[in-house]
């Protein structure tokens, strides 16, 4: 059928342009049902390929039976009817050509309020609205669904060139478009940025155990083939929701506001997300369950959970596996969650989602567009672009599950502007401009596992506030399974970052070190540009912190650094804190450890230059501060294990013992249990209560126990 269509196409279009005027034929009024090939229920014949059609009587209930043993034309075709229903029941093909108008073709299908078209098992709607001489115009193919429904009950809807499909409706009259029991809607985009399919906020889209696909074959980079300003999307069974371009550049869904939901089998297929709230008032939300998924079919694949305005909420319960991120070197595969001014959410609960690519995963993150990451023309107004304006705020909760992380290339010479890896608040870029409200991100882990295999993992970067908060679960920095993972090191507070980790319960394990207040760039273990336009110069005055107060005491609460990977900064592993800036390590209440015993832990203020910081290579650097404090309860308190490696104490390292809650034996408690140890706290250096230091005993720390005494004495 394809190949005779594209024939007689031909030969219509040819015919078309020698062509002075068209002739109309409109459904008479007095027949109130029958079929679209009886020459009697018409003005002016059967519709063909000449004939604009028309069919919005108004006042009675219209049913109108395309059937036919062949295929059957029209041209610019208007169904409606304002005070009854009008219901077209298409059984057969039914092709709707281009007419000619002003030196260009024109073709159009509108539905208005009053209006069903039902596509049926063997029936079809083809549209073709071919440019002609290279002449393209804003109406050269349009299709218009206003109040009414269009239901695709295993038949197909296709429409194929330059033009644009929109969806209108209003609160008592939404537009609606059913794909269902096989049947397909296609729109194929040869277009301009303008010409797409796009729905209002009274639209609505349902699938089920059918296939709803829009494309864009023109290589037109960072446009919308589908904007989305409200409704509501669902798909379930085995349907399909297809936005997901054929031509490797970035098409993006575009959602303004609305809902899209997924369930049983569903599928979206999309390889450039762009989930960005028209305004501040607006909200956005996307679920899975069941066994549905999400795949990116190309490379050029990134997503923005939450750009620029409004909130909006990504929630995975699905069982299913989902790719996001993916690509190659040479294109962008980033997912934001919370960008520039925008709230984004992303609750996954069940399932496997794997972030693949270059770069990475940034939870609150904000910086300036360009050309390359400027996401969607479409939306470029409703963009915040301005650094005295950002303000993001990103949320990841991963409560079940898996979040797998393989970003495979960690240097910017791939064109990543950005830390790659896990960044939670990232305010990094612009940082010199940069005037308005911290960046702030939030990781809630309370069940399943998050690995950060490559990259770096970071929390609270530049101008930025990380907020990590652990209640079970466990997080890999590095596979312990894979002998691929790189060693790119974790930093709570970086570049002027405030970041802190809580673990209260689950488990922390790390193939890499850890940097507690700041470290230098080239301690993160990765190539990277200094220029401001990428990463911004340390302030040195980055603060982290790092906190085990194990809550149940019947589970595991255990951050642990593992020494199969120190990466090529040779001696710098384990726990370093405050080398860039201000660190603490604490340990509150008993029931936690604290695993360094083959890496170690380093309490220093300073480092040496190393080539490609700003300042003076092997310069000594002295700043910030390195804190140690250990709070009791009544059973004791957590235990810092370095057993079979070194801790070493800078000279104005601080350590703070609280035993006021203690009520335990043994009434000597050991700290921190090390191989060998360089130095000790200074008296002026301790804050205690209701405890003594021993420090000269051997090489490790232990708190000993004065009661209510009042008395505190300590040892070196």
């Amino acid at each position: 059928m394809q190949v005779t269509m594209k024939v007689a196409c031909g030969s219509i279009v040819a015919a078309l342009a020698a062509m002075v005027s068209l002739a109309d034929t409109a459904w008479k009024a007095d027949v109130y049902s029958g079929s679209w090939t009886n020459a009697a229920n018409w003005t002016d014949g059967v519709p063909s390929a000449e004939k604009t059609v028309t069919i919005n009587n108004s006042g009675a209930d219209y049913v109108v039976t395309v059937e036919s043993d062949a295929m059957l034309y029209a041209t610019n075709t208007t169904v409606g009817n304002a005070n009854g229903t009008t219901t077209i029941y298409v059984d057969s093909p039914l092709s709707l050509f281009p007419r000619k108008a002003s030196n260009r073709y024109s073709n159009a299908f509108t539905q208005n309020v009053g209006a069903r078209t039902i596509v049926r098992s063997g029936g079809k709607i083809e549209m073709a609205a071919e440019s002609v001489s290279g002449e393209y115009g804003p109406f050269a193919g349009k299709v218009t669904i206003n109040r009414s429904e269009l239901v695709l009950d295993g038949g197909e809807f296709d429409y194929s060139g330059v033009g644009y499909i929109a969806m209108t409706g209003a609160a008592n009259a939404p537009s609606t478009l059913v794909v269902t029991n096989g049947g397909s809607f296609t729109y194929r985009h040869w277009g301009q940025s303008y010409l797409n399919f796009s729905m209002d906020a009274h639209s609505r889209i349902f699938v089920h155990d059918g296939i709803f696909k829009v494309d864009q074959y023109r290589s037109l980079n960072r446009e919308n083939p589908f904007v989305m300003d409200g409704g509501q999307v669902a798909v379930s069974g085995n349907g399909v929701f297809d936005v997901q371009s054929s031509n490797y550049t970035f098409r993006a869904i575009a959602v303004n506001s609305g809902s899209l939901s997924f369930t049983d089998n569903a599928t979206w297929k999309c390889n450039y997300i762009v989930l960005q709230p028209k305004t501040d008032d607006d909200t956005i939300t996307v679920s899975f369950s069941g066994n549905s998924t999400l795949t990116n079919g190309y490379d050029s694949s990134q997503a923005f959970i939450g750009d620029s305005h409004g909130r909006t909420v990504f929630d995975w319960n699905s069982t299913a596996r989902a790719q996001m991120g993916r690509g190659n070197q040479s294109a962008l595969k980033r997912v934001y969650v919370g960008f520039n001014r925008g709230i984004g959410e992303l609750n996954v609960r069940n399932g496997f989602i794997s972030l693949g690519g270059y770069y990475g995963m940034y939870i609150g993150s904000a910086e300036k567009r360009d050309n390359e990451d400027a996401g969607c023309r479409l939306l470029g107004k409703a963009q915040i672009n301005d650094p005295a304006l950002f303000a993001p705020t990103g949320i990841l909760r991963v409560a079940g599950g898996i979040l797998y992380q393989s970003c495979t290339a960690v240097t910017d010479g791939y064109g990543a502007p950005k830390l790659v890896g896990l960044t939670i608040g990232d305010g990094a870029l612009n940082y010199d401009e940069y005037s308005g409200r911290p960046c702030y991100g939030r990781f809630e882990l309370s069940g399943g596992s998050v690995t950060n295999m490559y990259g770096n993992f970071v929390v609270g970067y530049g101008h930025a506030v990380g907020r990590v908060v652990q209640t079970g679960g466990d997080f890999y920095k590095g596979d312990p399974s894979s002998s691929w993972s790189a060693p790119h090191s974790v930093a709570i507070g970086l570049a002027g970052g405030d970041g802190s980790y809580v673990i209260s319960n689950g488990t922390f394990t790390a193939r890499t070190r850890i940097f507690v207040g700041g470290a230098s760039y080239p301690d993160l273990d990765t190539q990277i540009s200094l220029s401001k336009s990428k990463h911004p110069t340390s302030p040195r005055d980055a603060k982290g912190l790092l906190t085990l107060a194990c809550h149940d005491k019947t589970k595991p609460c255990i951050l642990k650094v593992d020494a199969t990977s120190t990466g090529s900064i040779t001696g710098i592993k384990g726990v370093w804190v405050g080398r860039d800036g201000d660190g603490t390590v604490e340990m509150i209440g008993s029931g936690s450890t604290l695993d360094v015993q083959y890496t170690g832990l380093t309490l220093t203020n300073g480092f040496v230059v190393a080539n490609g910081e700003t300042a003076t290579p092997g310069e000594l650097l002295t700043h910030g501060q390195a804190t140690l404090r250990f709070v009791f309860d009544a059973d004791g308190v957590g235990q810092i294990n370095s057993a079979n490696a070194a801790v070493a104490i800078a000279p104005n390292a601080k350590l703070e013992v609280d035993m006021s809650a203690y009520s335990g034996t043994p009434k000597k408690v050991m700290l921190v249990r090390c191989q060998s140890r360089n130095s000790s706290f200074a008296p002026e250096n301790m804050t205690l209560k209701n405890c003594t230091i021993i420090q000269d005993e051997d090489a490790n720390i232990y708190a000993k126990y004065k009661g209510n005494s009042g008395f505190v004495i300590t040892f070196r």
